[in-house]
């Protein structure tokens, strides 16, 4: 069977539904195809899902602020139904503690672009945001290095965007997204898989699916995410790529946050490069503790085929809080098995409720959080004539 289209756009992630509305709100007839058998069933329904400006372009920082105020305009941007449950941004703020960018840099972008910000010394951290340690630990160390426990031999400074923070359900977001590019027109097959990109005189004509199906398009946008090399190599154009794409298993995980943190209320978003570790507050009194690859750990690059493999847990970032006795922060040393397990090992195929283990029960939707593993999403690549 042949179809034809416009425009195919190559996974339903986020980011594949995100380009898919906008797309159709040209006019566009868009298909948008996925492997799995949900929107947003990747590696966007494991992502922290942090909304941030502190890019190291004046273009990373431009489009992150702009896409702020669709973000905080949600259903008047989407032109959803009053009765549609929609994602929501939780504006707490970000913290971005010392030795983590270059102040020198973004700052200036900050000023350009127009982002609010302020610039806080270890005193004010520990007024606005009660429980975090401001140490200087640097440079980063693994858990088993005893150094790790060393005291702190200075302390840090940080700069503050008010107007970060997170979305408090990344899959309905995305989901959200392609509702709103299905109202426009939008096709979406789930399920498939793209076998072949379909190329006449080195220009693109489409794509063939593994059921048999072609579709032709003059434009096709890979926004595959963990699988957009794959899709690259189908294309025969990964030798004309200076930046090439390939999975990398991250670690997210969930812990309680220490007593009287944040005044018990939801804290900021904080990008911790002094211990190699971010983290945000997250509903039901946790912390989302994520890695920043720091250079003490070893990067775990996977097959496509292994993206089901568990990774072992994060621990580093429980050295920040202060407020936690000493026999909970050495947590750190020791693995939790709750929070070693990754989301990505469950189905993916159906809605929420048939993807959780019949053992979590009422835990759901905190325990999601607790067991979650993304993997990076990378920037569409966009292939026409």
């Amino acid at each position: 069977m042949t179809d034809t289209a416009d425009a195919v756009v190559i996974g339903t992630g986020v980011i594949g539904a995100a380009v898919a509305y906008e797309l159709a709100q040209t006019g566009l007839r868009v298909v948008a195809i996925d492997r799995l058998g949900g929107v947003g069933s990747g590696s966007t329904s494991s992502s922290s899902s942090i909304v941030r400006f502190h890019y190291s372009t004046f273009e990373g920082v431009a489009a992150s602020w702009e896409s702020k105020f669709s973000w905080e305009s949600w259903p008047e941007y989407l032109g959803s139904c009053p009765e549609e449950s929609l994602a929501s941004f939780i504006k707490t703020g970000c913290l971005i503690l010392d030795g983590s960018t270059q102040r020198e840099r973004v700052l200036p972008l900050f000023d350009r672009v127009g982002v609010p910000y302020e610039c806080w010394d270890a005193e004010t951290i520990r007024q606005r945001v009660p429980g975090m340690d401001p140490g200087r630990y640097a440079p980063p160390k693994p858990v088993t290095d005893a150094a790790f426990w060393a005291d702190a031999d200075g302390e840090l400074g940080a700069y503050y965007t008010p107007d970060g923070g997170f979305i408090d359900d990344p899959q309905l977001a995305a989901r959200n997204l392609m509702a709103a590019a299905k109202r426009r027109g939008t096709e979406v097959q789930l399920r498939e898989q793209v076998v072949g990109i379909v190329q006449k005189n080195a220009r693109v004509q489409g794509i063939r699916l593994r059921s048999g199906s072609v579709i032709q398009s003059p434009v096709v946008v890979n926004a595959a995410g963990p699988y957009s090399g794959q899709v690259n190599a189908l294309a025969g154009v990964t030798g004309e790529f200076r930046i090439r794409t390939r999975p990398l298993r991250q670690e997210v995980h969930s812990v309680p946050a220490p007593a009287g943190y944040a005044r018990g209320e939801l804290g900021p978003v904080v990008t911790d490069g002094d211990l190699g570790t971010y983290f945000r507050s997250h509903f039901g009194g946790q912390l989302i503790v994520g890695s920043a690859e720091p250079a003490c750990d070893a990067l775990h690059w996977i097959d496509t085929r292994m993206l089901s493999t568990p990774s072992p847990p994060s621990r580093r970032g429980i050295r920040r809080y202060s407020a936690w006795p000493e026999e909970s922060r050495r947590w750190a040393s020791r693995p939790v098995p709750l929070v070693s397990l990754h989301y990505t090992t469950w189905p993916t195929t159906g809605s929420r409720s048939t993807t959780v283990p019949h053992w979590l029960g009422s835990m759901w939707p905190s325990a999601r959080a607790a067991t979650s593993s993304k993997t990076l999403l990378w920037p569409a690549v966009l292939w026409r004539p």
